[in-house]
């Protein structure tokens, strides 16, 4: 008998979600998904490649460049934040919020710029496309979550990929239904584009969508369903102002829209 064998005979049984029955939803740790940069410190420092999607977290390659993986998306929620143009103040955010009714909406809606102490002119408020997703490949399970966000040059690819998530239909029986946000995996990977100085930088790439397995069904339904009911939460204690100015500059290249 193999390590292994014995172990799944000792805990093969036993039923390990009693031991964690109080854990409340506000007591998860979501960890970042981040499209390296080729100037990401983690890339700099060789711990991964720029153009892979990381688990920034625990500074593992979740997706790596290249390659194509699934992610399941839950559900999402728009950002708006007001970055201090002075990087050297002592308070980077100047406001934020996730009401679309809101000032900074409004200002990202009409794409209001600003001119920071660089020197370069950039939108007054970034503009956040926030997605809580499975990533069944990397975690080995349907229940363990990653945040990952567009912005800046990755803007028109939230913005797409939510559409798309709305579009896609179901055959049911003799007609077609709107498939819930759960229910499907979707391609996830990236790709270099050159910018108007020459300069190479990764953006994300959505490929095609896909019904998760039957078998997994219940389980992802249950965690959406339990992330919805505690929506407000998660959105406050998973803001992008958590980060820094220059953490939130490397989603991407840092290249203007």
């Amino acid at each position: 008998m193999t390590q292994e064998q014995h172990a799944l005979s000792i805990y093969g049984d036993y039923n390990r979600d009693d031991d964690f029955a109080g854990m409340r939803q506000q007591d998860l740790n979501l960890p970042r998904l981040r499209l390296m940069a080729f100037n990401h410190k983690l890339v700099k420092e060789r711990k991964a490649n720029a153009g892979a999607w990381v688990d920034t977290a625990a500074e593992a390659t979740v997706i790596d460049s290249g390659q194509v993986g699934i992610l399941i998306p839950l559900m999402f929620w728009l950002e708006w934040i007001e970055w201090n143009p002075d990087k050297a103040a002592k308070q980077p955010i100047i406001a934020r919020s996730s009401d679309p009714l809101s000032e900074l909406a409004k200002s990202a809606e009409r794409f209001e710029k600003i001119r920071g102490t660089d020197g370069k002119e950039k939108l007054k408020v970034t503009e956040y496309y926030s997605f809580l997703v499975l990533a069944p490949q990397y975690f080995g399970n349907y229940t363990d979550m990653l945040l990952v966000n567009f912005s800046k040059t990755g803007h028109k690819v939230g913005k797409a990929w939510l559409n798309r998530m709305r579009g896609f239909k179901i055959q049911e029986g003799e007609q077609k239904i709107g498939a819930p946000m759960w229910a499907v995996g979707w391609e996830f990977g990236s790709k270099v584009e050159v910018n108007d100085k020459g300069e190479d930088y990764y953006v994300p790439v959505v490929g095609s969508g896909k019904l998760i397995p039957q078998e997994a069904v219940e389980t992802v339904k249950t965690v959406a369903l339990e992330c919805k009911a505690r929506r407000q939460l998660l959105v406050d204690r998973n803001s992008n102002a958590n980060d820094k100015p220059e953490e939130e500059a490397t989603l991407v290249a840092d290249a203007d829209l």
